[in-house]
């Protein structure tokens, strides 16, 4: 739906498009049931084709990989499906919400903010900026933590003159910018569930993990020794020269293991938080902005060499790599190229050369998502004028 709708009567805009999500919400209920009966179909197949199997004049196993085959397919399938429909409930909240305050029913139904509230502040009590049926619950659709701590610090501290009309100005460009802060508030709702940003700044800026000099290089020559002292093995030769490969470079995983521990442990929630970060990331960066405040805003996840979500993505196929070790299968070939170690060493890597950018990058976000709070409020309320600030 194109974006210039967005300039229509808010109460009709958000109710056509409630019913348009409530529809393929429903598709998505229909198939996810669908495709439910049909993993259920295959499971009894399969069993039944098994038991077909036993005997001297059985079938042949061979039938086995036909429901075996689809069920792994049906369950693809249904995984996608299952985010789709996850995704179209999101959407439908999200205009209820809107209708909800609308129409004045939004008190007690969102989040109040009661943790910002200073008892000492001169005015957030006086003026219920925040708890059941606050300003902060009214206006506030961000779902980071990042952007919720951003809004609340607008409502407790006066802005300059320049700041407040640089945020007018952004205000203005995003209010009918409808598929933008959806698409914004759909992100972030999985965002939300796991982002702390203080944990991210901590890990992205705390000192580097202290691993021996060209540790990376030497690490994967031990794994190149190992694989040609297999090949060789494999290929007739004795095995003494693998057995000597395999303890040296033991002994070098053995040195680096408490480094590689620490990293791992401290990378773990963090790195999958940074993953779901790239979610909203990868919105703003296809974004254009005209506003200054935005602009710049904007540059702020401009970095050199890949953009800000495709870092992060990178970061995630590390992460996808190390929790391959786990499996079972996999931990013979594993341990020989020192797999466990190298990853650590390429997260290390990664967390020194983009650690830094990540507090711009949060810092952009939650800005961002603190602005679209106003401008949705100003979207639903375009009777409310800006107040006009005066140099004196």
């Amino acid at each position: 739906m194109a974006s210039s709708r967005a300039h229509a009567d808010p109460r009709s805009e958000y109710a056509s498009r409630l019913a348009t999500r409530r529809a393929v919400a429903d598709r998505y209920v229909r198939v996810d049931r669908a495709l439910s009966a049909v993993r259920i179909a295959l499971a009894v197949a399969f069993f039944v084709l098994w038991w077909l199997t036993l005997g001297p004049r059985g079938i042949t196993p061979r039938w086995l990989l036909l429901p075996a085959a689809l069920f792994v397919a049906v369950a693809v399938a249904h995984e996608w499906v299952a985010r789709r429909r996850r995704t179209a409930d999101r959407a439908v909240a999200f205009y209820e919400r809107g209708l909800a305050r609308l129409e004045e029913r939004w008190a007690g139904a969102g989040d109040g903010g009661s943790r910002y509230l200073d008892e000492t502040h001169p005015y957030a009590a006086d003026l219920d900026l925040f708890g059941r049926a606050s300003l902060f619950e009214r206006l506030c659709t961000a779902r980071t933590r990042g952007g919720q701590d951003a809004l609340a610090r607008w409502l407790c501290a006066p802005a300059s003159r320049e700041e407040a009309l640089a945020r007018q100005s952004a205000v203005a460009e995003l209010a009918p910018r409808l598929d933008l802060r959806e698409e914004l508030a759909l992100a972030g709702e999985d965002v939300q569930s796991g982002t702390d940003p203080e944990a991210l700044v901590r890990w992205c800026t705390a000192p580097p993990v202290a691993f021996p000099r060209h540790a990376r290089a030497i690490t994967a020559a031990f794994a190149a020794l190992n694989v040609l002292a297999a090949a060789a093995w494999a290929l007739g030769a004795g095995g003494h020269a693998l057995v000597l490969a395999l303890a040296l470079s033991g002994a070098w995983a053995g040195r680096l293991s408490a480094n590689v521990q620490r990293t791992i442990g401290s990378g773990d929630r963090p790195g999958r938080d940074l993953m779901l970060l790239a979610l909203v990331l990868s919105r703003l960066e296809r974004e254009p902005f005209e506003a200054p405040l935005l602009a710049a805003l904007r540059r702020r996840l401009d970095t050199e060499g890949l953009p800000p979500s495709r870092q992060l993505r990178r970061l995630a196929r590390l992460h996808d790599l190390l929790e391959s070790r786990r499996n079972q299968l996999f931990v013979p070939i594993a341990l020989p190229l020192l797999w466990t170690t190298q990853i650590a060493l390429a997260i290390e890597a990664w967390r020194r050369r983009v650690g830094p950018a990540v507090v711009h990058w949060l810092s952009a976000v939650s800005e961002i998502e603190a602005l679209s709070s106003l401008a949705g409020y100003a979207y639903e309320r375009p009777e409310d004028p800006f107040p006009e600030i005066v140099e004196d």
